[in-house]
């Protein structure tokens, strides 16, 4: 089962540094549930959309993590990647390196997010967080299920989705690309892992090909992590 999630041209505007920050659909991210765990990948470029309506790379926070776990879950993050208060703004991957800790169930974490968020006074409030998740039960049987938080609404949980699932979200160009593939469930982890890394990478190096024509919104490195 394929399971995307992308932006149209949803724009959420910054004021902050004469910059607007780009949408949902400004990543490729994704989790695919396979027999022996789960498998994370995540590209790594941070992108803006600046006053003159120019999308370009974000050079000064640079290559950025999308990819994250602990001992309870395994997480990918698209959308809005800053929590803003009055006077400053934390990078999204900023909060979770100092939150994340091995003990911390995906309920537990999100929702203390969920919170920092709604708590924040600043006037930039319109961002919509997405997160793809998974996990697995008392079983040990593994799922994946998507979050989303938004400024001043209820934090949303989907249903959990077990047995073979490949959630992904992000840009529409690669997310239509990915939707047209035949993924697998009887390949060793680690060797998957690294075939989707390289298949992502390998779409990545053919768009820029014609990056002086249409920006190229996703980039290297692909990082994957493995969730057992």
């Amino acid at each position: 089962m394929h399971s995307s999630d992308s932006a149209g041209d949803e724009i959420m505007e910054c004021k902050t540094n004469s910059i607007r920050k780009v949408g949902e659909n400004m990543s490729f991210v994704g989790l695919h549930n396979t027999r022996e765990g789960i498998i994370g990948f995540a590209d790594s470029k941070a992108t803006l959309r600046f006053e003159n309506g120019v999308i370009g790379e974000d050079v000064q926070r640079g290559k950025i993590t999308k990819i994250f776990k602990n001992d309870k879950f395994i997480f990918v993050t698209h959308g809005h990647n800053e929590i803003f208060s009055e006077n400053n703004r934390v990078n999204i991957e900023d909060y979770i390196a100092e939150h994340l800790k091995n003990g911390i169930d995906y309920e537990i974490f999100f929702k203390s997010l969920d919170e920092a968020i709604q708590n924040d006074k600043g006037d930039y409030h319109d961002g919509k967080y997405a997160f793809i998740i998974g996990s697995k039960n008392k079983n040990n049987k593994y799922f994946l299920l998507r979050c989303f938080i938004e400024y001043d609404k209820r934090i949303v949980f989907s249903k959990k989705e077990y047995g073979k699932q490949v959630f992904y979200g992000g840009s529409e160009f690669y997310c239509h690309l990915y939707n047209n593939q035949t993924f697998y469930n009887h390949i060793e982890i680690s060797k998957y892992a690294d075939m989707i890394k390289n298949y992502i990478e390998t779409i990545i190096d053919a768009k820029d090909v014609f990056s002086e024509i249409e920006y190229n919104d996703v980039g290297k490195p692909v990082n994957v992590e493995i969730f057992q």
